[in-house]
């Protein structure tokens, strides 16, 4: 990584001596000079066409605003044949001027954003088409009078210097065809055309260029097809798993004749209510559930992927709507488990596939990572870009999990975006923190992203270096060190990886580390504290430290009598303090993407602070403990069988050996997604005896969950017995899923026995798997009412059993990096009417000796 440049004084040094009329205007003034020629309202005139579009009248009157910044003077603008004397600063399709300049500019080949930055002698050629004049313009603007368009809220625009503007003649076709971001600084009109920023998520509007919209931008299939209104009369239009239809998070059967009319006929009605959409997403649902039914699994097996079915589904309702729209474009993912391509089938010229990058490692080049997932991306990539037309990239730059924490991947953002140009791709989403502003560097992140989707020569050092200047001033030194600080141990380290859900906890997160960088932002904040905005700025860039600093120090508590007691001091208070104060300054409203666990006032309130206790209600026999946390999501924390003093219930500990107790356990979910409402909410205990508690809590949702937890009178057996109620006035989306960790040390020597319905048990082994994996279980696949891990080592199992009426799905997940295993139970995905209720009951039995135990 190179040394900070002094950006903001480059900016000043003049290129050759000043005149002495020039001399007196640099006191106050740039000096822009073309051919030799200073431009002036006396010697220079900006030309538009006859009749302007939109776009070039804006370039135009931007240009000039401009212009006068930089010089102090603003130019008149003049029509195409209107031009006398006046020195040309040509802007858009300008035949007349063109022809008396004798330039000849081919404005077809440049499509819609190429552009033309020309120059002839004193005169100037700044042209393109709709988006393209506007580049043409910020082009010159940017590359050669130093202007730059940091954020909404900051732009650098020269005071001093002479711009000596020699022979320009520059042709740029950007090999992106789409360039989008989504974090929030990146939507502002102004800021998203000066920086060729094209997305969907834009605020372009005509004047700007416009945008490239999507209509239903992505996972649509529910909106072709909702379950919710169509299963009961047609479960034939659902994927079928394992001989059964799936009503409650399905996928549609692609191979059925039906549903690939219906999908034709809902593209059309969205082309019809959506006309300046240009792409439009027939796209799967974002879990699996994908059908088995005979046919799709013939196609499929055919292909060798999943994305066979996709691919030819897809064509299908693409060759028709090619009939009467040929502009438009159908665009599909190839995500998770059709992500593979196909062996035969080749995507249709106006279908688009959306590659996702969701598994890989984000610390290193996609091409270059040692990891495991970035070399079969590569494999992937390598076989769709000979398959399609126009293969997009659905690249995510974001930690869903922990989104203001310290993610180190500006220096993989320009290597992959080179990777992915080299690869035939035509279009790039980086997905970013979308959900709030303050996340960690978004605005250097955009900026980066920015420059090199557009040139993907961009140095990133150099990049890095003018954002830190322009954007926090006498600070940018420290900023540097801070990037520099946090990036070495993954740049020297090809085996440490981060990836959408990596923890604080990370090793480049260690403590020194930490130290080193407060000790960085303590000099920032001095170095701009005369300075109200900049000092803003370095205190939102600090917000990832304090986060680490609150996470790491002060979520372990101490078991103390009938209370968890946290174990923050009150230095640890006052860092949450400063976080909040700064975060609601800034606007930052969420710290992860869960609407509801992630809202700052909740993640606030959850985060533990000095003397703080969590209540424990305590149930025991002669076989097990349990310890439960109302105040904490209601949530079985401990769990030990007595006999053998173990854990069956995971727990985590931080690294003073403290209690984590949001981490691992059992809690349960009012919705299928992971950590949706009520995993954390403080329950009220309505009921107590020496056998069992029944706990309630009211969500924002206008759902009640009522939990009941009880302990056989000796036998090692838990039983939990939830309701979930809608007591509003309106239906609410509802799913009771039961998400117990148990305690596994070697996955490795771990197998689940799975209830057949014949009264035997399927054995699946979970030797050799060193990541974490999801493995779903439905239709056929359900266990019949019970399942089991039996730890080998240690010859001790864990049965759930359940009534399989009330249970949809299973997931079985497991980690070996953890020692976990979750036994996962689902009710089927619903809407619960006003006055309605949703029920899982289930038990948790401990069995000793399972290997020689009969199974019932």
């Amino acid at each position: 990584m190179k040394t900070l440049l002094l950006y903001g004084l480059l900016l000043t040094l003049a290129s050759c001596a000043l005149t002495a009329g020039e001399r007196g205007a640099e006191l106050r003034h740039c000096v822009l000079r073309i051919g030799g020629t200073p431009v002036d309202p006396a010697t220079h005139a900006i030309v538009v066409p006859e009749q302007p579009t939109p776009q070039e009248d804006h370039a135009a009157t931007d240009l000039n605003a401009h212009v006068e910044k930089l010089t102090g003077a603003s130019l008149p603008i003049i029509r195409d044949g209107a031009l006398a004397d006046e020195i040309p600063i040509v802007v858009g399709k300008c035949p007349k001027t063109l022809e008396k300049l004798r330039v000849a500019v081919d404005f077809q080949g440049l499509g819609l954003e190429g552009i033309v930055v020309r120059t002839k002698g004193p005169a100037l050629v700044l042209a393109g088409n709709e988006r393209g004049v506007l580049y043409a313009v910020y082009s010159f603007l940017e590359d050669y009078c130093g202007c730059r368009w940091f954020t909404p809220e900051c732009t650098v625009i020269p005071k001093t210097g002479i711009f000596e503007i020699g022979k320009l003649d520059i042709r740029h076709i950007p090999p992106l065809e789409y360039r989008s971001t989504d974090y929030p600084c990146s939507r502002d009109a102004d800021w998203a055309a000066r920086n060729k920023i094209n997305g969907t998520q834009t605020r372009l509007d005509e004047k700007h260029g416009g945008k490239i919209e999507y209509s239903h931008f992505v996972h649509t299939f529910n909106s072709i097809l909702n379950p919710a209104q169509h299963f009961a009369a047609h479960p034939e239009y659902f994927s079928e798993i394992k001989g059964k239809r799936q009503g409650g998070r399905t996928q549609l059967c692609l191979t059925n004749p039906e549903v690939i009319e219906i999908a034709k006929k809902t593209v059309r009605q969205w082309i019809k209510d959506a006309p300046n959409a240009t792409i439009f997403s027939v796209s799967q649902n974002d879990w699996q559930s994908f059908c088995e039914c005979p046919k799709c699994k013939a196609l499929d097996d055919k292909e060798g992927t999943h994305a066979g079915t996709m691919i030819h589904f897809v064509n299908a309702i693409a060759r028709d709507i090619a009939k009467d729209h040929p502009d438009k474009l159908i665009s599909t993912l190839a995500y998770q488990y059709t992500r593979t391509p196909p062996k035969h089938v080749k995507p249709e010229p106006n279908v688009t596939v959306r590659l996702c990058t969701i598994e890989c490692d984000f610390a290193h080049p996609l091409d270059k990572s040692t990891h495991p997932q970035n070399q079969k991306f590569v494999r992937d990539i390598q076989g769709w870009h000979e398959k399609c037309n126009r293969l997009y990239i659905w690249d995510y730059i974001i930690d869903y999990g922990h989104s203001i924490m310290p993610w180190p991947n500006l220096y993989a953002l320009a290597p992959n975006i080179r990777f992915f140009i080299a690869s035939g791709v035509k279009g790039l989403y980086e997905e970013a923190c979308y959900y709030t502003k303050g996340s960690e560097l978004a605005e250097l992140r955009t900026w980066i992203i920015a420059k090199t989707m557009w040139n993907p020569a961009c140095d990133t050092d150099k990049a890095i270096d003018e954002f830190l200047a322009g954007y926090y001033g006498a600070a940018a030194p420290q900023l540097r060190a801070y990037i520099n600080l946090m990036h070495k141990p993954v740049l020297d380290d090809p085996n440490m990886h981060i990836f959408i859900w990596t923890a604080p906890n990370a090793p480049h997160l260690n403590d020194k580390a930490i130290a080193e960088a407060s000790r960085l932002f303590d000099e920032a904040e001095k170095a701009v504290a005369a300075d109200p905005v900049l000092l803003h700025r370095v205190q939102v860039a600090r917000l990832p430290i304090l986060y680490v600093q609150i996470v790491n120090s002060t979520q372990g508590y101490k078991e103390e009598g009938d209370a968890l007691v946290d174990t923050a001091t009150a230095d640890e208070g006052e860092l949450l303090r400063r976080f909040e104060a700064i975060s609601k300054k800034e606007g930052l409203t969420m710290i992860r993407e869960n609407r509801t666990s992630g809202a700052l006032d909740t993640w606030l309130k959850s985060v533990s602070f000095a003397g703080k206790k969590l209540p424990i209600v305590r149930l025991a026999n002669e076989s097990l403990e349990l310890a439960i946390l109302p105040n904490l999501g209601g949530r079985i924390w401990k769990m030990v069988h007595k006999p053998t003093g173990r854990d069956i219930i995971k727990r985590y500990r931080d690294r003073e050996g403290n209690e984590v107790p949001d981490t691992g356990g059992y809690e349960e979910y009012s919705e299928g997604a992971y950590r949706s409402p009520g995993w954390n909410e403080p329950y009220r205990v309505v009921k107590r005896d020496k056998a069992s508690v029944t706990l309630e809590t009211k969500l924002r949702s206008g759902l009640v969950i009522t939990r009941t937890i009880a302990l056989d009178p000796k036998a090692a057996t838990v039983t939990v017995e939830s309701t979930l109620s809608n007591v509003g006035k309106e239906p609410r989306a509802a799913c009771l899923r039961a998400h117990p960790s148990y305690a596994v040390p070697e996955v490795g020597k771990a197998v689940v026995l799975v209830k057949r319905p014949d009264g035997s048990w399927q054995n699946k082994p979970l030797a050799g798997e060193a990541a974490e994996k999801d493995e779903w279980l439905s239709g056929n696949d359900l266990p019949d009412g019970a399942w089991m891990v039996v730890d080998t080592a240690a010859d001790l199992g864990i049965r759930s059993a359940f009534d399989k009426a009330e249970v949809a799905q299973c997931l079985l997940n497991r980690s070996a990096k953890d020692g976990r295993v979750n036994l996962e139970l689902y009710t089927k995905d619903t809407k619960l009417d006003p006055g309605q209720t949703l029920r899982l009951k289930h038990t948790i039995e401990v069995v000793p000796k399972a290997s020689s135990e009969p199974q019932k």
